[in-house]
Formats: structure tokens, C-alpha cells, sequence
């Protein structure tokens, strides 16, 4: 599981789907700050259940799945990505790639 931290093209590997919505707060997911691949790099999009609420005093952080999307491949999205921040064996871009091309 992997998401690109767009603000700072940092690419985060997670264990699992619940791993990475923990960590990817809803109002950054909900302005467009992560982008979500599966295991495979196949893009994934968020769809929230219960949205994000803003108020003077207040936010909250809404809730979330991830589902398969259209549009551009982790593997294509590599040469943005300036750090990887992983677990593991997944620790630079290079093991991304090598990652995604041996599955």
C-alpha cells in the first residue's frame, strides 16, 4: 500500500489500507495532498462515508475507504517522488520500482 504525500513528493509504504488511512488525515485526503496506490501501484481513489467538517473553532477528520481509480500508475508517478519513507526492504525509490516490476 502507497501514498505520495503530493506537498512534499514524499512516497509513504504502508502494511496495510487501515495503516495508511490512519496515518492520511481526512482534510489533507479531501484537498488532494496524498495520492493512494495498492500493493500493485494501481491508483486509488478516497470515498468518504462521512465528510470533513470545518468550523471556526473545529475540524473534523471525516471517514474513508479507498477504492480502484483511473488514472496514472505508481510506477509512472516515480520520478516525482523525492523520498520514500518505508518499512522493511522499501526504502528508496529504486526498491519501489524493483518492488513493482517483480509482481
Amino acid at each position: 500500500m502507497f501514498a505520495i504525500a503530493t506537498d512534499e513528493h514524499v512516497l509513504y509504504v504502508f502494511r496495510t489500507e487501515a495503516d495508511a488511512i490512519d496515518y492520511c488525515e481526512g482534510p489533507d485526503v479531501e484537498s488532494g495532498v496524498w495520492q493512494f496506490f495498492d500493493h500493485a501501484g494501481t491508483p486509488l481513489e478516497a470515498v468518504f462515508s462521512e465528510p470533513v467538517k470545518r468550523s471556526a473553532l473545529s475540524v473534523t477528520h471525516g471517514r474513508y475507504a479507498l477504492r480502484p481509480a483511473p488514472g496514472v500508475s505508481l510506477i509512472e508517478r516515480l520520478a516525482e517522488v523525492q523520498a520514500v519513507e518505508g518499512f522493511g526492504v522499501v526504502r528508496s525509490v529504486d526498491d519501489v520500482h524493483r518492488l513493482l516490476t517483480t509482481h
